[in-house]
């Protein structure tokens, strides 16, 4: 099996080759694929994340869930072990400054943050995964451990839906026990549940 890190790299890679314009139609269709689908049936405080590194795009999605009046939140990192991400309100006048490894976090003050289990869905950065739920992110380990909670009750809020290109599929991903699985994923081609 291939490692962890010759898939980071090529998936990556994958993503990053896709041009502008293919990225705005796959983060368009990704969006309209999620908006049609369950995953937001009910959802009214959902965390996302601000796209980079030829991520598939949120802004497009974003747009339309604030004009949903669903409250938007983006994961803003710690230095808890316990609790290394927590999850700060996200409008259209929150001022965003760069923090750790230089990804915008919104500037709020600490009480308004709120934990993970607070929130109805959160749409998880990726670089690889498979049809079993199964996903590598960048090696933090920020959101396994912080829903470490969903490995005994994984039915528990928040679900986890990964958000990906498609050419960021690989046949099978290792799985680590520590490792949380996403309860669906969507990209521009799909919207699955697992």
């Amino acid at each position: 099996m291939t490692s962890q890190a010759t898939l980071r790299q090529q998936c990556r890679k994958n993503r990053r080759s896709l041009s502008p314009e293919v990225q705005k139609q796959h983060a368009k269709a990704a969006a309209k694929l999620i908006l049609r689908s369950r995953f937001l049936m009910r959802a009214r405080k959902v965390s996302l994340f601000l796209s980079e590194d030829g991520e598939l795009g949120t802004q497009y999605l974003l747009q339309v869930l604030w004009q949903r009046k669903i409250e938007v939140y983006l994961p803003v990192l710690t230095q808890y072990l316990r609790r290394p991400m927590m999850f700060a309100p996200y409008t259209p006048t929150t001022r965003l400054v760069p923090k750790y490894f230089g990804i915008r976090e919104p500037k709020v003050d600490k009480h308004l943050l709120i934990d993970g289990k607070h929130l109805d869905l959160v749409i998880t950065p990726l670089v690889c995964f498979d049809t079993s739920g199964n996903r590598i992110g960048m090696g933090g380990g920020y959101y396994d451990k912080t829903f470490q909670f969903k490995r005994h009750f994984p039915n528990l809020s928040p679900k986890l839906i990964g958000w990906a290109h498609q050419c960021q599929k690989v046949d099978a991903l290792p799985s680590q026990p520590w490792d949380i699985k996403l309860n669906g994923l969507v990209t521009e081609k799909q919207a699955a549940i697992f």
